[in-house]
């Protein structure tokens, strides 16, 4: 065990992890995470799915799947210049781990192993980070930093540690782009970090799919319960009418949601980039969305040269990779390693900032488990202790010489 006092370690939840809410005339209203009534949805589609069955033809079947799309994330909406259609907050976090009572650490449960990251460096220095994902990751940046100097305050130190899942790694590097020179960071570890993007936002936005394999998508993005509860009407879709409809909801996610935000756009592969940009970015009032996804570009471009200057002073960055699955089969992306999401470097290579010797490649490991796995907050836990600073020192801890490649 090191001697080096424990310092707050700051979690950036990924995309869709911070609760969002409508506060009006002194009411808050939860907006996001939707509650879904998935058998409520599945009636509104009876009908619609009658008529398809009779004459053998969508029949406005997959209008009917569009407006529960739109409904569902009608609360994310964005307007073309970026901007959300109606302004929402995110709630905070309970203090710490420690502070919080039962239902706040069953909130950060959902977001990580908050339990096992506690036992590691003590519940008290474990805080969230809530922020409004549809946000440009630089304007989150200045929330995050006031955030850290709140933390920073409070606990007497200089400096914190941060746990980055997904988009949270692009939030950091909008934060080190702007605020590096500050060294507020101790170490920052990144899950499944998206630094080069992924090529599932390629897809989408090319809407390369695989419709027969529409069950699966469901599964992971409305749920277990949504898929189980639409498995039976998906396999009386008629193949047309199966790629109508996923077609026409992807069409209204993009229209709703996702297209003009500028978090999404982060995501974004960067040789994909300047095509994509040039092509759905460039006329009217969009040419604003275009202004923020530049800057994040511009940004994420300096990442490397603004980490070591971070690293000069006294910063580490980590990086954990879920190894050994396919992009997610629904998706038509060319063949690659990852954790069904994100691309994990090959073994031995770094990935900007992060040199090779710091990063971990858990086989096995999907996306969406990596910072639920008990082994990987183990591991955060034990860097941020300063028990181990690299991936060949021999200090592994029981059960990650199995999954680490």
């Amino acid at each position: 065990m090191s001697d080096t006092p424990r310092l707050p370690v700051v979690v950036i939840p990924n995309v869709g992890q911070s609760v969002l809410a409508n506060i009006k005339d002194g009411q808050t209203t939860r907006v996001w995470p939707p509650v879904v009534d998935s058998d409520r949805l599945i009636d509104r589609l009876k009908a619609p799915i009658l008529k398809m069955m009779l004459f053998r033809r969508d029949a406005g079947f997959s209008d009917a799947v569009s407006d529960v799309v739109r409904e569902v994330l009608e609360p994310l909406a964005t307007r073309t210049d970026g901007c959300m259609r109606t302004p929402v907050t995110p709630v905070p976090f309970a203090a710490s781990y420690e502070a919080a009572d039962e239902g706040g650490k069953n909130r950060m449960g959902r977001v990580f192993a908050a339990n096992i990251l506690a036992d590691a460096v003590g519940g008290e220095n474990v805080r969230v980070f809530a922020y409004n994902f549809i946000l440009p990751p630089e304007e989150n940046a200045v929330l995050l930093d006031a955030f850290l100097d709140t933390v920073a305050a409070g606990a007497g130190t200089e400096r914190v540690n941060l746990l980055c899942l997904g988009f949270g790694s692009a939030v950091l590097q909008a934060y080190v782009a702007a605020f590096g020179a500050k060294n507020r960071i101790a170490n920052a570890v990144c899950v499944a970090p998206a630094f080069e993007g992924s090529p599932v936002v390629s897809a989408l936005l090319e809407k390369r799919l695989n419709t027969s394999e529409l069950p699966q998508l469901l599964t992971r993005f409305a749920g277990q319960k949504t898929a189980e509860s639409a498995k039976g009407l998906i396999a009386m879709l008629p193949a047309n009418v199966m790629e109508s409809t996923a077609r026409t909801a992807l069409d209204t996610a993009l229209d709703t949601a996702l297209e003009h935000s500028a978090a999404f756009w982060a995501f974004v592969p960067p040789a994909d980039y300047p095509a994509f940009a040039g092509a759905r970015l460039s006329a009217g009032q969009v040419r604003y969305l275009r202004e923020k996804t530049d800057r994040f570009r511009a940004d994420a471009a300096q990442f490397q040269t603004k980490a070591a200057e971070t690293e000069a002073a006294g910063a580490r960055f980590f990086a954990v990779y879920g190894a050994g699955a396919p992009i997610l089969p629904v998706f038509d992306v060319p063949a690659c390693d990852s954790d069904g999401v994100v691309p994990c470097p090959d073994a031995g290579a770094a990935c900007s900032p992060v040199p090779p010797e710091r990063i971990w490649r858990m086989d096995g490991v999907r996306h969406d488990a990596l910072a639920h796995d008990g082994d990987v907050m183990a591991l955060a836990g034990r860097i941020f202790n300063g028990e181990i600073s690299s991936n060949i020192d021999g200090m592994n801890s029981p059960g990650e010489e199995e999954k680490l490649i």
